[in-house]
């Protein structure tokens, strides 16, 4: 008997579906607004704003992933109302913190939010960290930061497609990142 066939595949990031659909010719002919309002609605779910696959945390609000420290626990600290410009994320494996923080940084003049982000880390991990910062240039994947030291502490400032990120890592000073609650 002769037939007639449809595919639809849907892909994002690792993941495919496919829908086959195959009946007999007449059926197929006969149905086909049936089979067009199938596929129509065949899709997947909306991207998360956020997702952990793969051994990769990816925040598709600002375009980045990161894998984190083999064995930390992850967990998304990012305040409710403040999701639409920004998030902040830390990983532990004590004695070790990692911590992200990206900001939108569209409408704001670069060289300006760098200086005050710099400084606002300065300021608040003056009182938790000893002497410092020492300040020196850095690079992160591939990009120039800006990197500040401490004793135990590190923290790197970027900017990339409008968007600024801070990165921090502290050898268990787990007070470092109040300054991140303001």
């Amino acid at each position: 008997m002769p037939t007639r066939y449809r595919v639809a595949t849907l892909k994002r990031d690792t993941r495919a579906v496919q829908l086959v659909f195959w009946g007999a010719v007449g059926d197929m002919t006969t149905h086909a607004d049936m089979v067009d309002l199938a596929i129509d609605g065949f899709q997947f779910d909306p991207t998360p704003e956020t997702e952990t696959y793969a051994g990769e945390y990816h925040d598709h609000r600002f375009g980045f992933a990161v894998r984190p420290p083999a064995g930390s626990q992850l967990s998304d600290e990012t305040p409710r109302e403040m999701i639409a410009m920004e998030t902040f994320v830390m990983w532990r494996r004590m004695p070790s913190i990692v911590g992200i923080v990206a900001v939108n940084a569209t409408t704001m003049d670069e060289s300006w939010f760098l200086d005050f982000l710099e400084n606002l880390v300065h300021d608040s991990i003056r009182p938790l960290a000893s002497g410092g910062p020492t300040r020196s240039a850095a690079t992160l994947g591939g990009q120039p930061a800006r990197r500040l030291s401490w004793a135990g502490l590190d923290g790197y400032v970027m900017i990339r497609d409008g968007t600024i990120y801070a990165f921090l890592t502290s050898e268990g000073n787990a007070d470092a990142f109040r300054l991140l609650d303001r």
